[in-house]
């Protein structure tokens, strides 16, 4: 799933689209990679995508359908091992698990940091979950709550970090780092939940590590479709390497998630798309120029 889930097309996404859009195109992946819960025998979600919430697990639901994971409402009381739930229905269990989260915890910091960066449980006040502008010198990495795998956007974020205290790269400035301290404390009590492909794209461009995808237009279909692997930012930038195009090619087709280079009719049209709501010519030429070379190799 993570392989064809959080990929650099979903993320540019998110950015251009509406989530209206989003929401519909996430839908629509999902029910045609997993199908809908009620096949399985699970209650049937709420209709939009972002209200139902997903379980990034694919044993969960063939689970349900053998049997072995029985789906129940939320709890109404608990009374010794008995518990009732708020359809009427009760049981008796020997213990009951909450799969809940993490709280934010950093016992190491001092009480004067912790009222700086304003910590809680929940949030600490950051720059793009990285820099204060009062913290010169101190960086975080993984402050956040992210669904999709983390190593992949960890190096990243710890790539940008390096090349900025070392002077690699500019540092953000004051008033870059206050605004972005400001944006995210007006979003304080929303549900702040990112995406690997999301973060991978954020902390990749801050470190000038994001593939220059004209580059290599024989790649588009997995630059664009395939997974974010590390190899995929080492093809740009600083401390790109000389084989990484080839080493990312065949990551991809290791993976598996990528039968071939030709793009797909349903791709096609998702990338045209994409290009005419950024309006970006040097997009809109890269997409030209992928596209047609697609059409024709699948007319033949």
């Amino acid at each position: 799933m993570d392989h064809v889930a959080f990929t650099r097309f979903s993320a540019l996404s998110k950015e251009w689209f509406s989530m209206a859009a989003v929401g519909a195109g996430f839908k629509q992946f999902v029910l045609t990679v997993a199908g809908s819960p009620e096949q399985f025998g699970a209650p049937k979600p709420a209709d939009d995508v972002f209200e139902a919430g997903i379980t990034m697990s694919q044993f969960f639901l063939p689970l349900v359908a053998e049997g072995r994971i029985f789906i129940k409402p939320w709890i109404e009381s608990v009374d010794g091992k008995t518990v009732r739930f708020m359809d009427g229905s009760a049981e008796d269990f020997d213990g009951i698990v909450f799969g809940t989260g993490y709280h934010l915890d950093l016992p190491f910091l001092s009480d004067d940091l912790r009222r700086t960066l304003d910590m809680d449980a929940r949030h600490i006040d950051l720059y793009n979950f990285t820099f204060h502008p009062e913290l010169q010198g101190l960086a975080f990495v993984g402050m956040y709550e992210q669904v999709g795998p983390y190593y992949p956007v960890l190096e990243l974020q710890a790539r940008w970090i390096a090349y900025t205290m070392s002077g690699a790269i500019a540092s953000p400035s004051k008033e870059e780092l206050e605004a972005g301290v400001a944006a995210y404390r007006a979003r304080r009590g929303a549900p702040q939940i990112v995406f690997t492909d999301t973060m991978a794209t954020l902390f990749a461009r801050a470190a000038g590590v994001e593939p220059e995808l004209e580059r290599w237009p024989e790649l588009a279909r997995s630059l664009m479709f395939g997974p974010l692997t590390p190899m995929s930012f080492r093809m740009s930038g600083r401390d790109s390497l000389p084989d990484a195009p080839r080493r990312f090619a065949a990551e991809v087709q290791a993976f598996g998630c990528i039968p071939s280079n030709q793009l797909v009719p349903m791709q096609i049209g998702q990338l045209q798309a994409l290009a005419g709501a950024r309006g970006d010519e040097a997009f809109s030429r890269y997409v030209a120029a992928v596209c047609p070379r697609a059409q024709a190799t699948a007319g033949n």
